[in-house]
């Protein structure tokens, strides 16, 4: 039983271990985790296309802006209506979907936006944040979608804390099965 216990213990650890360097998936650059993310999908379900924003980044400009680069992803139609995602106290946490920057027209989001709407562009569509997966397809051009393309906002993805604590749990449930089934 001990040492069983023991084998328990030990791949919680490598779990941790794991999440906290971003083997598992939770981490960008230097150890900053991501925090958002917009994603673009082909026909196939492939990734067509991605931005994120790292929880450093979102730190260092509290007015960021994160956008795809390509013009010719965005339906026009969608300019004035993005998606505001709201805190419990009403504070604006997320916006995304379409945004004039430097002159032009892109897909993009801002990150916990607590103190201002960024960049002068404001929600239209207001929901409250759940930390999740929200669909952004009706912001993709067209054609785009009409031949078959989605595209999603993802609201603070999993940091390497909430990992371990999955990790955590995971491994007293494995141990009280065991105990219980003797």
């Amino acid at each position: 039983m001990k040492r069983y216990l023991l084998g328990i213990l030990l791949v919680g650890t490598l779990i941790l271990i794991g999440a906290g360097t971003g083997l598992a998936g939770g981490a960008v650059g230097a150890g900053s985790p991501v925090s958002d993310t917009f994603t673009i999908f082909s026909p196939t379900g492939s990734v067509y296309d991605s931005i994120s924003i790292t929880e450093d980044e979102e730190l260092a400009d509290p007015n960021n802006i994160v956008y795809f680069t390509d013009s010719n992803l965005v339906n026009p139609d969608m300019w004035g209506f993005a998606t505001t995602l709201l805190e419990p106290n009403g504070q604006y946490s997320d916006i995304f979907g379409i945004a004039y920057v430097n002159g032009g027209y892109y897909l993009a989001f801002s990150s916990d936006t607590e103190t201002s709407t960024p960049y002068g562009w404001q929600g239209y569509y207001f929901l409250p944040e759940g930390n999740g997966v929200l669909d952004a397809t009706k912001y993709l051009n067209t054609n785009l979608v009409g031949s078959g393309y989605t595209a999603e906002f993802r609201s603070d993805v999993p940091e390497p804390t909430t990992l371990l604590l999955l990790g955590f749990g995971l491994t007293a449930l494995a141990g009280v099965r065991r105990k219980f089934k003797k």
